[in-house]
């Protein structure tokens, strides 16, 4: 009985989904990167990981998150697995731990595409991308991010695919200065 986590709550699903609700400037997280804590016949909602990092403890925030991974590998909740990986790299590179952080989002972009979760790579393709951008990998990231940018045939006003259009129009430019470059 207290080991299992709840399918409802009394908790609403924007207090679940977005701490900015309690936390102002928080910035946006999905339910994924909460924890469900059980206490006897009822629940209460850690905070967010990306809550913390706004407010300065980023490791605290990793450490959410590791309890995150750890509690969905135990329970084999596998839903959000990809979604935690990608928050973890993001995590790290607030760390400055870069090459932690390129293996977590990697690991990420994997469980997405196993899963067939097309949302999750795009949210995987699109972190690892700016991470490639800033290592001054262009081309890569674009090869990376366009095919899976190109699934989605609706939904374009979503911030997800506004952030990944962005990127692959800089990376687009970018890329094609590099490919310049290599030619001379």
């Amino acid at each position: 009985m207290g080991s299992q986590i709840p399918r409802t709550g009394h908790v609403s699903l924007r207090e679940r989904c977005w701490p900015e609700a309690v936390i102002p400037n928080a910035g946006s997280s999905l339910c994924a990167t909460l924890l469900w804590r059980p206490r006897g016949a009822r629940c209460i909602l850690a905070m967010s990981p990306l809550a913390h990092a706004s407010l300065g403890q980023p490791e605290v925030g990793l450490d959410l998150l590791d309890e995150a991974i750890q509690t969905a590998e135990v329970t084999s909740e596998k839903f959000f697995e990809a979604e935690l990986y990608r928050l973890r790299g993001e995590m790290l590179l607030t760390l400055g731990k870069r090459g932690e952080a390129e293996a977590g989002l990697r690991r990420a972009l994997t469980i997405a595409q196993q899963q067939q979760a097309r949302w999750w790579e795009l949210r995987a393709a699109t972190t690892l991308g700016k991470h490639w951008h800033d290592e001054g990998k262009y081309l890569e990231a674009y090869s990376l991010l366009q095919p899976v940018y190109g699934w989605f045939v609706e939904g374009f006003d979503a911030t997800p695919l506004k952030d990944a259009k962005a990127l692959l129009g800089e990376l687009r430019d970018l890329s094609g200065t590099q490919t310049q470059a290599r030619r001379e």
